[in-house]
């Protein structure tokens, strides 16, 4: 299933990178890490966890019993990023590179509901007669 494959590689590699660099990372959306504790914060929530989701994304996405489920759970994550993010841009002054993120997460709920209902419209699709 591409999207889930597409977007669980992008959450990897994007937690990789936040995990390898916190500092640089964490500063380029106005993050400051002050002490031990805020950098293993942002190491493992932003590190471990995108991490995580982009592992499970990809075995969804690769494993047809699980596809619907996880294009469900991707598809409900990603709106929850849109709707918490929306008030933000409205209310807030933002660095440029959260427009960015904003404008992929909106994109990625957008791709993923589409996926989710195109199988489980595929899912239910009566199957022709054998002859």
């Amino acid at each position: 299933m591409i999207p889930l494959t597409v977007l669980g590689a992008a959450y990897i590699a994007l937690g990789l990178w936040c995990a390898a660099s916190p500092e640089s990372t964490a500063a380029s959306v106005g993050f400051s890490l002050t002490g031990g504790s805020g950098r293993s914060e942002w190491v493992t929530v932003y590190g471990g966890l995108q991490t995580g989701l982009g592992i499970a994304m990809i075995v969804c996405g690769l494993t047809p019993n699980l596809k619907l489920g996880g294009l469900a759970f991707a598809a409900i994550f990603s709106c929850g990023l849109v709707l918490f993010r929306t008030p933000t841009l409205l209310a807030m002054q933002v660095k440029p590179l959260t427009y960015g993120f904003a404008a992929t997460e909106v994109l990625s709920a957008a791709w993923l509901i589409y996926a989710y209902f195109a199988a489980a419209k595929a899912a239910v699709a009566p199957t022709p007669p054998l002859t």
